[in-house]
């Protein structure tokens, strides 16, 4: 039935700032809270995302933000008892004995699907001009790290999480990439498409040939992050998003005071203030609506395809990435990463 889930409880008392550090040690992204070892609620990464993208601070209390109501699975469950739950909004159920104790975690995506259909696309195609001259011979996605080249470690991270139709969008240097992987043996549908003039991190998108109708997740290939994309996936669908786009807060400090005036008069001062700010992470998820808005043969951005999105008033949504990410795209940020890869990858 899966793994013994002792690890997903935190007690009614505890702070969402425990559930923060934990269901980011968790792979499965769900915690429930328990009060004298009872279930009494539950809280998913969905729930933890949607507070931060309009509060900064965790410590309120689990009973503020949690599902007092959970649904929830006894021990020996039937097939009729999953037939009675939206599959659509809930992926993880507690299993419970009679006393309403967690014994268990049962992933109900994992158990109705084995892969997802819905295409990849990495967007492989960037100059590296930042990294050179790491990038006068090697193209950006082909730097290694880890042993391997990083876009080979993307693809296959992609195929343990279940997707395997992967599209990808080169430009710089694209015959090093094709003469890499042509003889690569390797559990993905890849498609690899070359730009004849660069695009930009949204324009390749166009020339894409999918069979099917479903969301495609995209990806910036110079991106390293330890999410568990198929719950970006679980998002997009139970937001009923047209356009989801991954987001992650950095603060910042300045490092001097900042002045208050009127006219030439000072009226406060503020030594080295803090402040933060909603990044965009480069990874999306769009429905076909939105992929129809990109023009073909056409150098466009991605921020310029949600700005359009925007304005026709689509379901543009944000998802908060409080996961690991790192932007590997300059001399000094490689060097880190390959210092530290298998913990940003660690869950």
């Amino acid at each position: 039935m899966g793994e013994k889930n002792l690890k997903h409880i935190l007690k009614v008392n505890h702070k969402l700032s425990d559930a923060v550090i934990l269901i980011n040690k968790l792979k499965k992204k769900i915690i429930f809270v328990v009060n004298s070892n009872k279930l009494v609620g539950s809280i998913t990464d969905g729930d933890i995302r949607r507070f931060f993208i309009n509060n900064v601070s965790a410590n309120v209390a689990l009973s503020q933000i949690m599902n007092s109501n959970p649904k929830y699975l006894y021990k020996n469950f039937s097939a009729k008892d999953l037939k009675m739950i939206d599959k659509r909004i809930i992926r993880y159920l507690p299993i419970v004995n009679k006393n309403k104790e967690i014994i268990n975690i049962f992933d109900i995506q994992k158990y109705n699907r084995k892969f997802y259909e819905n295409e990849v696309v990495i967007v492989a195609g960037g100059y590296g001009k930042r990294l050179y001259p790491l990038t006068k011979k090697i193209p950006k996605p082909m730097l290694v790290i880890d042993k391997k080249p990083h876009l080979e470690n993307l693809i296959d991270n992609l195929i343990a999480q279940g997707f395997k139709n992967i599209s990808i969008c080169l430009n710089f240097k694209y015959a090093y990439i094709l003469k890499y992987f042509k003889n690569k043996k390797t559990k993905a549908n890849l498609k690899f498409y070359v730009e004849k003039k660069p695009l930009g991190t949204a324009g390749p998108i166009s020339f894409l040939k999918i069979d099917n109708t479903l969301p495609i997740l995209v990806i910036n290939a110079d991106l390293i992050t330890n999410l568990d994309f198929s719950n970006l996936h679980f998002y997009h669908n139970l937001t009923k998003s047209d356009f989801t786009v991954c987001i992650k807060k950095t603060e910042f400090k300045l490092p001097f005071a900042i002045l208050n005036t009127k006219k030439e008069k000072i009226m406060s001062i503020k030594e080295k203030p803090e402040t933060s700010f909603l990044f965009n992470t480069g990874i999306y998820m769009l429905n076909k609506k939105i992929v129809d808005l990109i023009p073909k043969n056409k150098k466009i951005d991605m921020p310029d395809i949600i700005s359009k999105a925007i304005k026709l008033k689509k379901k543009v949504n944000a998802f908060y990435v409080f996961e690991k990410w790192f932007d590997y795209g300059t001399k000094e940020n490689i060097v880190k990463v390959n210092k530290s890869y298998k913990k940003i990858l660690a869950n």
